[in-house]
C-alpha cells in the first residue's frame, strides 16, 4: 500500500511539472462534416452576391435590373467590376482590398478545403436547373473560390493600371438614401446613389499604402494559385501586383479612411510588410524581402485585434513564411504567444471571441479562428483546433440562442437541435424590392426562395440572446465582405481537415497551351492530304474566289486548328511584298513572313503568333519534331539554303519551286547526305520544298523561309 502511495504521488509531480505529457481529447465540432462542406459553399458564393458591373450576380440575375454601375469609369479608363462592401452599394477599398487577400491567403494556406461544386464564373449550372440549393450546381474543373476570387482580381487589375495609379472607392454615402436593389439604384440620379447623370464618385491616387499593398498582396498570390488555370492570367496579375507595389511603398507610412464609414489603419507599415513578403514567395526577388524587415517592431505586437484596419498578425505570419532559420522562427514565436494564445484565451462562458468592437461583432470570432487556423497549418499542431471550431459552431448556430448568424444555414447540429435562421438582413439586393422599403415595410420583407442560400454572415452578438432582429440594427444586422472573410477561411480549414478536397481533379477542362509550328493554307479539307504551304491555291488570280482551309499544326504534327474560310478573296498574290493576304467578311486571315521576324495568323480576331528568330540560321520544322531531329534538317542563310539528312540516310532527290510553280533549283539523287543550294540570286519570299530519301519512307513537302 505503501508503495501504491509513492507511485500515485510520484506520477501527480510529474503530471504537474509536465514530465509526462497528457493526451488531450481531440476537437469536434457541432456539425457534420457535410455540414461544414455546405457551410463554406454558402459562404464563397455569397461574394457572387456582391458582385457590381456585368457580374452576372447570381442574387439578381432573374430580377429585371440584373447589372449595375455599367458607367464606372475615369474617363477612357473602364472601372467596372469589384465587390460592394456590404448591405449598400459602394466599393470601399479599406475593406474590398482587405477582403481579396484574406480569401486569396485561405486559399493559398487550405487549398484543400475549396471543393469545386458551382460554375462560379457566370452561375450558368444554377440558371439551367433553377435549384439555387447546393444541388444545382455542377463543377467545371476550377474551384469556386478561385473563380469567386478572381471577380475581384479582375477589378484589382483595372485599379492598379501603374505604378503611379491607384483607385480606392467607387460611390459615396448618397448610396444609403433608398432601398432599392443596386441595378435599380443605377438608374436613379447621382444625387441618389445612381449614374444617371454619369459615372458614380471614383476616389483616384489616395494618400495611402494600405490599400494598394492589400492590392498588391492579393494579385501576389492570385500568381501563385491561378497559374495552373491559366499562365497569362498569372502573369497579367503579377505584372499588376508590381504596379499596386510601388505605388504603396511610395506611400507605405500612410493611411487614409472613408470618412465616417471606416476609420484608417493603425500601423500602415505592417500591410507594406505582408505585401512584401508575399511579393518575395511569388518572385523570389531580393528586394522584396529587403523590403520585408521595414516594419520593424511595429509588426510584432497589438492589443487590438484582427480586422481591415489592424492586421499586425497577418503581417508577422507572412514574415515568418518568407524568412528562414532564425528569423522565421521568431516570428511564428511572437505569431503564437502576442495573437494566438491571448485570442484563444479571450473568450465567454459561450465560448466565443470577447475581443474587438461592438459593430459586427462576429467577424472577430471568424477572424480570430482563422488566424489560429493559419498558425496551426503552419506549423502542423492540433491545440487550437477546439478553439477553431467553437468560434465557427458558434456563428453557425451553436450558441444559448440556438440561433445560426449565416444567412441560409439552418442546419441540425449532432445534438440533435436545428437553429433558428436570420430572417431580416440589412442588405439591400437580396430581397429584390425596389419599393423604396419603410421601416414597417422593412419588417415586412421576405427573401426569395432563390436567394435564400445567401451565405451572408451578420455582424450579430457575442451574447446569443442580445441579438436583435431587425434590418434596423445594423450594427448587427448587417454583414460585409471582411466580415464573411474571416469565417470562410476558418471553415477552408475544418474542411480541409475534415472533407478534402480531390485537387487532382482540378484543372482537367482547361487544356494546356499549344505552340503553332505549320500553317498550312490548302484549298483542301483535309489537312493529311492537303499540299505544302498554299499550293493549291496557285492557280488563284486577282479577285478569284474560293474556300480556303487552314491547318495548324502543333509541334508534335497534332491538327489543333481548322479554320474554314469560305469565299476568300485573294486581294494581294505579289510574293515581292512578303505577304499573302485573304480577306473576307467573318474570317479574315493574314499570312506575313516579315524578313524572318514573325508568322502572324489572324482567325476571327485571334492572334497566334510564331517567332522565327536568327535569320542568319532559321531551320524550318516539318510537321514532326521527331521527324526534324531524327530525319532531316533545312538550314536557311542569306546567301544559302542546306539540306541534311540524318546518319544512314542519303538525299535521292530535291527540288525547290516559288509561288508562281515554277522550278527554281533540282538536284538529282545521289550518295549525298547534304545538299546546298545557292540561293542568293534568287528573292525573299515563299518556296516549296520536295525533299526525298534513300529508303523511300520519309518525303516532305514543306514551307521554306528565305
Amino acid at each position: 500500500m505503501i508503495w501504491r502511495k509513492i507511485v500515485f504521488y510520484a506520477v501527480i509531480c510529474l503530471l504537474v511539472l509536465g514530465q509526462i505529457p497528457v493526451v488531450a481529447q481531440a476537437a469536434q465540432g457541432a456539425f457534420t462534416p457535410e455540414q461544414y462542406r455546405k457551410a463554406l459553399w454558402m459562404v464563397t458564393r455569397f461574394y457572387g452576391a456582391q458582385r457590381m458591373g456585368e457580374g452576372p450576380n447570381w442574387l439578381l440575375m432573374d430580377h429585371q435590373h440584373k447589372t449595375s454601375y455599367m458607367k464606372d469609369a475615369d474617363g477612357a479608363h473602364d472601372l467596372k467590376g469589384g465587390w460592394f462592401d456590404c448591405g449598400d452599394h459602394i466599393l470601399f477599398g479599406q475593406t474590398f482590398f482587405y477582403s481579396a487577400y484574406v480569401l486569396a491567403k485561405a486559399y493559398d494556406m487550405f487549398p484543400t478545403g475549396f471543393h469545386d461544386l458551382y460554375h462560379g464564373k457566370d452561375y450558368s449550372d444554377y440558371a439551367e436547373s433553377r435549384d439555387w440549393s447546393i444541388a444545382g450546381g455542377k463543377p467545371n474543373g476550377i474551384p469556386d473560390l478561385l473563380e469567386e476570387l478572381k471577380y475581384a482580381t479582375d477589378y484589382i487589375i483595372k485599379a492598379a493600371p501603374n505604378a503611379t495609379t491607384f483607385y480606392s472607392q467607387k460611390g459615396d454615402g448618397t448610396a444609403h438614401q433608398q432601398w432599392v436593389t443596386s441595378g435599380f439604384m443605377s438608374t436613379l440620379p447621382n444625387s441618389n446613389g445612381g449614374e444617371a447623370g454619369g459615372p458614380r464618385p471614383i476616389v483616384k491616387n489616395p494618400n495611402d499604402g494600405v490599400m494598394p499593398s492589400f492590392a498588391a498582396s492579393a494579385l501576389a498570390i492570385m500568381s501563385r494559385i491561378y497559374r495552373k488555370y491559366d499562365a497569362a492570367y498569372a502573369d497579367l496579375c503579377l505584372t499588376h501586383a508590381r504596379h499596386a507595389y510601388a505605388y504603396a511603398r511610395a506611400n507605405r507610412t500612410n493611411s487614409v479612411g472613408a470618412g465616417q464609414y471606416y476609420g484608417s489603419h493603425k500601423t500602415p507599415a505592417t500591410v507594406f510588410v505582408t505585401a512584401s513578403a508575399e511579393m518575395y514567395k511569388t518572385t523570389g526577388e531580393a528586394s522584396f524581402l529587403t523590403d520585408v524587415a521595414f516594419g520593424g517592431e511595429e509588426t510584432w505586437n497589438s492589443w487590438h485585434v484582427l480586422d481591415y484596419s489592424n492586421s499586425h498578425d497577418l503581417a508577422v505570419f507572412a514574415a515568418a513564411q518568407a524568412l528562414t532559420g532564425e528569423g522565421r522562427q521568431t516570428n511564428l514565436n511572437r505569431l503564437r504567444d502576442s495573437y494566438v494564445t491571448r485570442y484563444a484565451r479571450e473568450v465567454n462562458g459561450e465560448k466565443v471571441s470577447t475581443l474587438g468592437g461592438g459593430w459586427g461583432m462576429l467577424r472577430y470570432a471568424g477572424n480570430t479562428a482563422f488566424l489560429a487556423a493559419l498558425y496551426s497549418a503552419e506549423i502542423g499542431t492540433v491545440q487550437y483546433d477546439q478553439f477553431i471550431f467553437d468560434q465557427v459552431d458558434f456563428i453557425l448556430g451553436n450558441n444559448n440562442a440556438n440561433r445560426s448568424f449565416v444567412v441560409g444555414f439552418t442546419e441540425q447540429r449532432r445534438s440533435g437541435q436545428t437553429p433558428t435562421g436570420i430572417k431580416l438582413p440589412h442588405h439591400r439586393n437580396v430581397f429584390l424590392d425596389d419599393r423604396n422599403a419603410n421601416d414597417a415595410l422593412k419588417a415586412q420583407l421576405p427573401i426569395p426562395e432563390r436567394n435564400k442560400y445567401f451565405g451572408y454572415m451578420v455582424g450579430g452578438n457575442r451574447n446569443s440572446n442580445q441579438y436583435v432582429e431587425s434590418i434596423q440594427e445594423y450594427t448587427q444586422s448587417e454583414g460585409g465582405v471582411d466580415m464573411n472573410a474571416g469565417l470562410l477561411g476558418a471553415l477552408a480549414y475544418i474542411v480541409s481537415k475534415l472533407a478534402p478536397a480531390d485537387t487532382s481533379k482540378f484543372g482537367i477542362d482547361v487544356p494546356p497551351p499549344k505552340v503553332p509550328t505549320i500553317i498550312q493554307i490548302s484549298t483542301s479539307s483535309n489537312p493529311a492530304s492537303a499540299p505544302a504551304f498554299i499550293v493549291d491555291t496557285l492557280r488563284l488570280s486577282v479577285n478569284d474566289t474560293a474556300t480556303l482551309y487552314a491547318h495548324v499544326f502543333d509541334q508534335d504534327g497534332a491538327v489543333f486548328t481548322d479554320v474554314i474560310c469560305d469565299s476568300v478573296r485573294w486581294m494581294s498574290p505579289n510574293v515581292g511584298d512578303m505577304a499573302v493576304v485573304f480577306n473576307v467578311a467573318g474570317c479574315s486571315l493574314v499570312v506575313r513572313h516579315a524578313i524572318f521576324q514573325s508568322m502572324t495568323v489572324r482567325f476571327s480576331g485571334i492572334t497566334n503568333t510564331i517567332a522565327i528568330v536568327n535569320e542568319e540560321d532559321v531551320s524550318v520544322r516539318p510537321r514532326s519534331a521527331a521527324m526534324a531531329k531524327h530525319g532531316y534538317q533545312i538550314s536557311v542563310r542569306p546567301n544559302a539554303v542546306a539540306f541534311s539528312v540524318a546518319e544512314g540516310r542519303t538525299i535521292t532527290g530535291v527540288s525547290v519551286y516559288n509561288l508562281q510553280g515554277k522550278r527554281v533549283f533540282s538536284r538529282a539523287g545521289g550518295a549525298d547526305s547534304r545538299v546546298v543550294w545557292n540561293s542568293a540570286k534568287h528573292p525573299r519570299g515563299m518556296y516549296v520544298v520536295k525533299m526525298s530519301m534513300s529508303n523511300g519512307a520519309v518525303v516532305r513537302q514543306n514551307l521554306l523561309l528565305k
